[in-house]
């Protein structure tokens, strides 16, 4: 294969791979288990073995442990979350099934040693998020017959740098151009002035509180915008609707980007056992924002059947961002057939998930509403495993444990990330010595969390399947 086709087939790639980012139901909270086919299969672990471009995701370090002297990978994976929300028996009990059960997960990286020392490349990557979507003839909607839906998506163009020190010593990092998109469509009831809004929900909006089910915090107006809603309570109207929405799988309503970087390392202690680290960096992203005109809140009177009032504008998700992570592995190859990993990563969502924080504009004035999230800071350990049957084949497994980090008080079915405990398993194929195809499966754990504020409950499992191809050069 020439030079110039290879240039050509990566520049293509990539330019697919960037238009077709989608959403990821992701699993370690907001974030995938696992980042490339290979690691993948084995739990997720990544930090101190050779699983090809996933690295730059990973730890770009164990770029220098590629035998071969460059390296394209093209993956597609599909995440299918199963996620039920059960409205508790003061609310009739009924049960509301997420529509949203498949994302499509792009992937592609290319690696080239330049010399012995140093290696580089590019890649797109889907980095997680999250999406529900609940129909509106089910109790999310409040009474207004509309969709209640989320969506989360975050990706990566990366360009990773390794440096081989010697023999035995890697070091690595990447540059990364992080975007992101969001869409939300949610109803909550409204409390007019002297109403008693439930513990936890919206606070004083100039004098005409409301709030509900979905567990806001604290929100102000100014007084322009507090005055048209205060008269559109008092008219009777008793449902509010947040909705910035393009229905598009490739991008959401809401847009925002940034950048952040990956600084990683290897360290061969002898022939059979490497260890490796990386630290992410927290991303440093621009606030995300619709168009102007795309955003509204739409009041409904569904007692009484009034027509929707609309009120349009442009929504602000104000400092979203993507957390540090610390993590550090060691993988023992006893011999020729067998591999041993494990994998410790700390993700730091407590500093970017103690609130959420959205303002609505509209002529000129606003609304600053913010939904109180509280995350913990998460530990996954990560363990896989692989054995070579065959020249041909490689077969592999491993699991991956952590702990739903969302406090019982703020669960919400629109943004369900309690996942915890995955069990993994994939198969590699060696077609021939430069053609490599690789699938993997996981499976989340069913995890069921009850918000203690509503008593609206949420349960979720999910099935993740990948397959990739691998040339060598």
């Amino acid at each position: 294969m020439g030079v110039s086709f290879k240039r050509s087939l990566l520049a293509v790639s990539v330019a697919g791979a960037l238009c077709a980012t989608t959403s990821a139901y992701a699993t370690n909270a907001m974030q995938l288990e696992g980042y490339g086919v290979e690691a993948s299969a084995m739990g997720g672990v990544s930090q101190a073995y050779d699983n090809g471009t996933a690295a730059m995701m990973n730890n770009p370090a164990t770029i220098g442990l590629m035998e071969s002297a460059g390296r394209l990978d093209v993956a597609v994976g599909n995440l299918r979350p199963d996620v039920t929300a059960t409205a508790p028996a003061a609310m009739g009990g009924s049960s509301a099934d997420s529509d949203a059960t498949s994302f499509i997960m792009p992937a592609i990286g290319f690696v080239h040693k330049v010399n012995e020392k140093f290696s580089m490349g590019v890649g797109v990557f889907s980095q997680g998020g999250m999406g529900t979507e609940y129909s509106g003839s089910t109790f999310m909607s409040m009474g207004t017959g509309e969709t209640s839906r989320s969506e989360v998506s975050v990706g990566r163009l990366i360009v990773p740098l390794n440096f081989a020190v010697n023999d035995k010593f890697n070091i690595g990092g990447s540059v990364d151009m992080v975007w992101g998109g969001m869409d939300i469509q949610m109803a909550m009831p409204v409390f007019g002035p002297g109403g008693t809004a439930p513990p936890g929900t919206f606070a004083d909006l100039g004098g005409a509180p409301f709030g509900g089910s979905q567990i806001m915090g604290t929100a102000t107006m100014t007084p322009g915008l507090a005055t048209g809603v205060g008269n559109l309570i008092a008219a009777g109207y008793d449902t509010v609707r947040i909705n910035f929405s393009n229905d598009n799988d490739y991008t959401g309503a809401a847009k925002g980007y940034g950048l952040a970087g990956k600084i990683g390392f290897t360290y061969k202690i002898n022939p059979t056992l490497n260890i490796g680290g990386s630290y992410h960096t927290k991303t440093h992203m621009s606030d995300w924002e619709t168009d102007d005109g795309a955003a509204s809140m739409e009041f409904y009177d569904v007692d009484g059947g009034a027509p929707t009032q609309v009120m349009s504008g442009k929504m602000v998700i104000n400092n979203f961002q993507w957390p540090a992570q610390w993590a550090a592995g060691v993988a023992y190859q006893p011999g020729g057939k067998w591999m041993l990993a494990a994998d410790v990563k700390y993700i730091q969502w407590k500093d970017v998930m103690e609130n959420f924080s959205m303002t609505f504009e509209s002529n000129g004035q606003s609304a600053d509403m913010t939904l109180y999230q509280d995350w913990k800071n998460q530990t996954v350990l990560e363990l896989g495993g692989a054995y070579r049957v065959s020249e041909k084949v490689a077969l592999r497994a491993g699991l991956n444990l952590s702990d739903n980090i969302i406090p019982d008080s703020y669960v919400n079915p629109l943004f369900p990330a309690i996942t915890g405990n995955h069990v993994t398993a994939g198969v590699g194929w060696n077609i021939t010595k430069k053609d490599i195809m690789d699938f993997s499966g996981s499976y989340a754990l069913k995890e069921e969390a009850t918000n203690s504020n509503t008593g609206v409950a949420v349960s979720m499992s999910q099935v993740t399947l990948q397959v990739g191809y691998s040339r060598l050069f």
